[in-house]
């Protein structure tokens, strides 16, 4: 991550500094929504706060602001797909995702107060996986049913 010191913690100010600078750098070459859905996708991958809050402080003060909607996007995009390639049963369903929807809105709820826009993101990203766990859920009936 952007800030990184030796012994692993970010600072904040490097942090934000990057965004920003890398932000200004890509709007002068008219790159800025490619570059915000991709600061977005590796903002996906910060740590949590030392009190379990993710994403961290500093991203999701860059993330609540108002005119990041590609970078929001893109962190959303970046979430659902560092979970990578899943398996289960046959006909399991889809209890995984609805494990990550429980997880997914309740980081909402801890940060809906100080991050409204942070917190509707992680909300979308909650009803993703209830989404896909139900279309798990519905796969895995067929498959008992033997269609």
């Amino acid at each position: 991550m952007p800030g990184t010191g030796i012994d692993g913690h970010i600072d904040q100010n490097a942090f934000t500094g990057f965004i920003d600078s890398v932000r200004d750098l890509c709007r002068q070459a008219d790159r800025l929504t490619v570059s915000d859905l991709t600061l977005g996708e590796i903002l996906a991958r910060v740590p949590a706060d030392e009190d379990g809050t993710w994403p961290f402080s500093p991203a999701r003060n860059i993330l609540d602001r108002p005119e990041l909607d590609d970078m929001r996007r893109g962190f959303s995009i970046g979430t659902w797909n560092k979970r990578g390639v899943t398996s289960r049963s046959p006909w399991d369903g889809g209890e995984q995702e609805r494990d990550l929807a429980t997880y997914y809105r309740g980081q909402a709820e801890r940060v809906q107060h100080s991050h409204p826009n942070v917190a509707a993101m992680l909300e979308g990203i909650a009803k993703n996986y209830e989404r896909h766990g139900m279309h798990e859920d519905n796969e895995a009936n067929l498959r008992k049913e033997g269609f």
